[in-house]
């Protein structure tokens, strides 16, 4: 095929239409696969459907940061990312997702007699992450996620009740508020 027909071929509507309808097709077949693909919005220049593009050296904070902050909560996503781009903001989302993740962990399995001690850690752990706004918008995030989630081998729902479970949720949610 010459050059000019290539050019002309290339920049009909034909092609266009040919190359969406193979773009769609791969991306259907790698949804099917349960492959998230990955491209940049034209209109935005920015990067759909990949993970947080922060330099954090945590895999499992990377993980759950990725896991989170899908296409549904883009906008959180974009303020997380502009926070871990400044000076130290990428420490500061790591330490957040830690403290946040530790709050959860140890509502699930801190005695009931050591409701002084759980009490006092959340306070502690919390007062960072309130420090910043996205920081607690990313750990309401984080705490619906845990509510929701029903098959959870940390806790021992015989020590450890719904009732008492959802007391230390919301005592959470307090301490990121002060």
């Amino acid at each position: 095929m010459p050059i000019s027909k290539l050019g002309r071929y290339m920049t009909s509507p034909e092609f266009l239409e040919r190359a969406n309808a193979a773009i769609a097709a791969a991306t259907d077949d790698l949804l099917a696969h349960g492959i998230r693909p990955v491209y940049v919005d034209r209109s935005t220049g920015e990067i759909v459907g990949g993970g947080v593009n922060i330099d954090i050296e945590d895999r499992a904070v990377r993980d759950v940061l990725s896991e989170l902050l899908t296409f549904e909560h883009r906008e959180l996503r974009q303020r997380v990312v502009a926070l871990g781009k400044e000076k130290g903001g990428a420490r500061m989302v790591d330490d957040a997702v830690r403290a946040i993740a530790s709050a959860l962990l140890l509502a699930k399995t801190a005695m009931p007699h050591e409701q002084a001690r759980f009490l006092e850690v959340v306070g502690k752990q919390m007062a960072y992450v309130r420090l910043h706004a996205v920081l607690v918008e990313l750990a309401h995030l984080m705490i619906e996620g845990e509510r929701n989630t029903e098959h959870d081998v940390f806790r021992d729902r015989n020590t450890i009740s719904d009732t008492l479970f959802q007391q230390r949720i919301e005592v959470i949610k307090q301490a990121l508020r002060h």
